[in-house]
């Protein structure tokens, strides 16, 4: 699985006013890697249903279309 940079994860918690513990970060960037990988895991399973080699971004748009709900 891939691992999210620790700063990219900073960044997306950033604001004007708040410092961020490591631990806010590691939350978010351990569920971001989850997210991302059940995302990547139906994406897979799309494409091969469509006998592709390639994942299409409608492959990803779906696979996140069917985790929500």
């Amino acid at each position: 699985m891939t691992e999210l940079y620790k700063n990219t994860t900073k960044r997306l918690l950033k604001t004007e006013n708040k410092r961020i513990s490591e631990e806010a970060i590691n939350k978010l960037r351990k569920e971001l890697e989850t997210h991302a990988e059940q995302i990547r895991e139906r994406s897979v399973q799309l494409s091969d249903h469509a006998e592709r080699t390639t994942i299409q971004g409608k492959d990803v748009e779906e696979a996140i279309n069917q985790i929500k709900q």
